[in-house]
């Protein structure tokens, strides 16, 4: 999800293109950009600390959710209409973590192979629960 390994690095087009965002509960949103594997690799330990500093059960992310949601368009859909599309994402993404109190993170994934674009989103959930934000979305 964060690009760190050497593995998922060779499968992206680089520099990736793209953000990163981490929620840290209605506490603030950090926004950069997917391009610096410092950055990325920053994040990754920020986002574990503020899971450890939230979540009882870490490291064992007993009570994370994570989803991919790909960004599927017919053949006149334009890099435009991927970007607003990811926009408003973005921002129910950020409406849903910070009134929830959630840690998260989402990165937008726009050059991985022959994948269709995409976004990793790496939540806190409530216990017993699961697909919460994806439920949340689709107005559940």
């Amino acid at each position: 999800m964060f690009v760190t390994t050497q593995k998922h690095i060779a499968e992206h087009t680089l520099p990736l293109q793209g953000e990163l965002i981490l929620v840290d509960g209605n506490r603030g949103v950090t926004m950069m950009p997917m391009a610096n594997q410092n950055d990325r690799s920053a994040s990754l330990t920020t986002f574990n600390c503020m899971a450890k500093a939230k979540i009882p059960s870490m490291p064992k992310p007993s009570w994370l959710s994570c989803c991919l949601i790909d960004f599927i368009g017919d053949d006149d859909c334009s890099d435009t209409d991927y970007d607003s599309a990811y926009a408003k994402l973005k921002d129910k993404f950020i409406e849903f973590m910070t009134n929830n109190d959630r840690v998260a993170a989402m990165t937008q994934h726009w050059s991985q192979g022959r994948r269709y674009p995409h976004v990793h989103i790496l939540y806190q959930r409530k216990r017993g629960k699961h697909d919460e934000f994806q439920n949340w979305l689709c107005g559940e």
